[in-house]
């Protein structure tokens, strides 16, 4: 495996462009080392190409009024038809975030699968959604629903069928799931919340992709022995044992 170092893009004064990508680059990105194509998000989608060494930049998506969404924070997830989706933290029908695809043959045909509207849905979707490899994408929300405090959520790749599988209790559950969700083989859904828990530090959760079996695996005590804060997705290993990453707290 070669690593290449792609060039640094500058847009021209007074250009419509991208600026403080925060999410990852989708999988197109291991392409583009051959010469092929990446995909970033914030605030608006856009697409690179490469033609020997010369990088180009070009805006697929300009997120603007409702109910397009706005501040596309998390990574995009493919789908093997060769279409991206993506969530925003802002904006839509309601104003608490959106569920979009976009074309990545062409990066045309963008289309708002969903607005979220906070009281029953939950709102604000920070993280990448997870997609089963079929027709259905998971994610989770940072606020809202019938608890106030997020919610686990899953819909068809066409848009349909848009359920609440569980509502976040802040003082068991946890409280924002700013992070993306983690599936495993057998239909479990991984993931952690940010704050919440017994002791208001965070916790690691799982649930099954129907919606049943909630169970906090884990609330966050902080100190020198543990930490706090968890907001980046969990990594499940072959044995089944999940590894992840807290933001503050252990011995230093």
């Amino acid at each position: 495996m070669s690593i290449k170092r792609l060039p640094l893009y500058t847009p021209p004064e007074n250009r419509m462009s991208s600026t403080a990508p925060d999410g990852k680059l989708v999988n197109c990105i291991v392409e583009s080392l051959t010469g092929e194509k990446a995909i970033r998000t914030r605030p608006g989608v856009s697409v690179v190409t490469d033609n020997v060494d010369q990088w180009t930049m070009a805006d697929a998506h300009q997120f603007g009024a409702a109910p397009d969404g706005s501040a596309p924070f998390a990574g995009l997830i493919p789908d093997a038809a060769g279409e991206l989706y993506g969530t925003t933290v802002d904006g839509g029908a309601y104003g608490y975030g959106t569920i979009y695809k976009i074309a990545q043959s062409n990066i045309s045909g963008y289309v708002t699968l969903h607005s979220f509207s906070s009281v029953t849905e939950g709102r604000n979707p920070h993280a990448a959604l997870t997609f089963d490899g079929a027709s259905t994408l998971y994610g989770g929300t940072t606020g809202g629903g019938a608890n106030g405090a997020g919610t686990i959520f899953k819909i068809a790749t066409d848009g349909t069928g848009f359920t609440v599988l569980h509502a976040l209790t802040s003082a068991t559950d946890g409280n924002g799931v700013y992070s993306a969700l983690t599936l495993d083989s057998g239909g479990t859904l991984y993931g952690v919340a940010q704050t919440g828990g017994t002791n208001n530090l965070g916790t690691v959760f799982s649930l099954t992709t129907g919606g049943t079996g909630f169970t906090t695996l884990h609330s966050f005590a902080g100190g020198t022995t543990d930490g706090t804060t968890p907001s980046s997705p969990l990594v499940l290993d072959s044995l089944g044992v999940l590894y992840g990453t807290a933001s503050y707290g252990g011995v230093n």
